[in-house]
């Protein structure tokens, strides 16, 4: 087993346990919305989380071709691996039934997830770095400009408490995310 595919198991299960916790807590929410009880702003980011995860997923495999790996490297990736764990478990919560409140829960949590967010924006650009200054893969168009788009996004979240304005900015940062996704990473080259 090459070191890659040790580590790769490992942020695979991490990775795993916060998608199927998003994927619950979207669950949740398609039974809530026949009740009339749920917290709109809240699906929008388990929506947001669940791309920028599955995304993130996919990037690892960017390393696979790394032989000379160190505890700077490990570091790195497990940071930004729990980074992103954390993110689902503040966004979804563990005991997920219909008395739930998502819109209670959601503001109660709301800072610890966007500050993981955008810590985990952080570690992000540093990776992509890393990756492309090792010859893994070039640096995706856009990139910085992407990434100060979604951090300003996450901060002007942290400080607007209207829930208009919440939303406006919650779907700019998913279109933002699918854009880049499919623009700056997939069809660019």
């Amino acid at each position: 087993m090459t070191p890659f595919e040790f580590l790769a198991i490992a942020i695979s299960v991490i990775f795993g346990l916060a998608i199927s916790r998003l994927i619950s807590g979207i669950g949740l929410a398609f039974r809530q919305i026949k009740s009339k009880k749920y917290y709109w702003l809240h699906g929008i980011w388990m929506v947001n989380m669940l791309i920028l995860l599955s995304a993130n997923w996919w990037s690892l495999y960017a390393w696979s071709k790394f032989e000379n790996w160190n505890i700077i490297y490990f570091g790195l990736l497990i940071i930004y691996t729990i980074s992103l764990f954390l993110i689902s478990d503040f966004l979804v919560p563990q005991k997920l039934d219909n008395t739930l409140n998502t819109k209670e829960y959601f503001n109660d949590n709301k800072t610890y997830f966007l500050v993981l967010v955008l810590i985990s924006l952080v570690v992000d650009f540093f990776e992509t770095r890393s990756l492309a200054n090792l010859d893994l893969r070039p640096i995706p168009k856009g990139q910085l400009l992407v990434s100060s788009l979604l951090s300003s996004i996450l901060i002007i979240n942290l400080l607007v408490k209207k829930d208009k304005l919440n939303y406006v900015f919650s779907v700019s940062f998913g279109l933002i995310l699918i854009t880049y996704l499919i623009f700056g990473i997939f069809l660019i080259r």
